[in-house]
């Protein structure tokens, strides 16, 4: 039996091994950069999917990997002295969340000489003088290649920046379909932005409506530590010494704690009310049914209207009585 989700999965899916795969061919040796060391899940799963993604593309993985913070040039010579350099996907492309896009610069900066490859992305700036300086060290750069996950991104980037510029799907879908981890505890699960990318409506329906309401944010006490630690387990048992093997494996363990603890929490409830784009594309790929709302700068809606409208699992909503109303409307699982 076909599960609901199964052609808008496989169609995100080629197009992505379509797209990528024309850029980074078998055998590529790559570095990916910027691994989301941070609690959201969303990242998490981006992070995971482009692992998926580009180990089926190249039979291999990443020869030098980094966050924001450890990101050495040396580094990244000695383990990657030549081809394509790869920044992770997401929606940190613009001036919101500027430690990601200096690094972004940074990149296109020192490496005039590589293709530098920005796999899928949201673009928000704020500040017109922070769209010049991108648009400068793209065209100083000159062999970056730009992908974006929705119809609005794609237009500011073409009138914009100087690069081939292509719409892509979110790489968390190369995940495939998900199980869920656990049956249903609740009728509703309400999953709801509470940082700097929160819209401003009235949620008052939703107190009232008696759901299981949380962000994602906030991680178990101690998750670092054991997930340090059954890294170093991982890396023994695979042989793996070298600093960027161990450190792959760390990160790896990470994205997988961080996306399973997600899971989780959308498999709690028969059906899901999300703000949030990967509460949109987890649920999607665990077939849950669930009604949308945007972020404050339409991330959510312009994914879906890119690439996800087909689903008839999922719903969208301006607002919270309208989403309740929807909601209804939806089957359990």
């Amino acid at each position: 039996m076909k599960r609901r989700n199964e052609k808008v999965i496989t169609a995100q899916i080629e197009y992505l091994k379509e797209v990528v795969g024309k850029l980074i061919p078998s055998g590529t040796k790559y570095a990916l950069l910027d691994f989301p060391n941070h609690s959201n899940v969303g990242d998490s799963a981006i992070w995971l999917g482009e692992i998926e993604l580009l180990s089926q593309l190249t039979s291999r993985m990443p020869s030098y990997v980094c966050t924001v913070d450890t990101f050495n040039e040396g580094d990244l010579l000695r383990a990657v002295p030549s081809g394509a350099i790869l920044i992770h996907g997401g929606g940190n492309f613009g001036d919101i969340w500027r430690r990601n896009q200096d690094l972004r610069e940074l990149i296109l900066e020192k490496f005039k000489d590589r293709l530098v490859i920005q796999l899928p992305q949201t673009i928000k700036f704020n500040d017109e003088n922070a769209v010049i300086r991108c648009a400068n060290a793209i065209k100083a750069h000159g062999h970056f290649h730009l992908m974006v996950r929705d119809q609005q991104s794609l237009e500011f980037a073409q009138r914009h920046f100087a690069c081939p510029t292509e719409l892509v799907p979110d790489s968390a879908f190369a995940l495939g379909a998900l199980a869920k981890p656990i049956q249903p505890l609740n009728e509703m699960f309400m999953l709801l932005r509470t940082d700097v990318e929160r819209a401003i409506y009235d949620r008052s329906p939703f107190d009232l409506a008696g759901g299981i309401s949380a962000d994602w944010l906030e991680e178990p006490n101690n998750f670092y530590r054991f997930a340090k630690a059954k890294a170093t387990i991982k890396a023994f048992m695979k042989g793996a010494w070298s600093q960027e093997q161990r450190r792959l494996i760390f990160y790896q363990q990470l994205a997988t704690g961080r996306v399973d603890r997600g899971l989780l929490l959308l498999s709690s409830g028969n059906r899901v009310v999300t703000d949030r784009l990967h509460g949109h594309i987890l649920s999607t790929l665990l077939d849950i049914p669930h009604v949308t709302l945007d972020n404050n700068y339409g991330k959510v809606s312009g994914y879906i209207n890119a690439w996800t409208k087909s689903y008839p699992g999922a719903q969208v909503a301006t607002t919270a009585k309208e989403a309740l109303e929807k909601l209804e409307l939806l089957p359990r699982c």
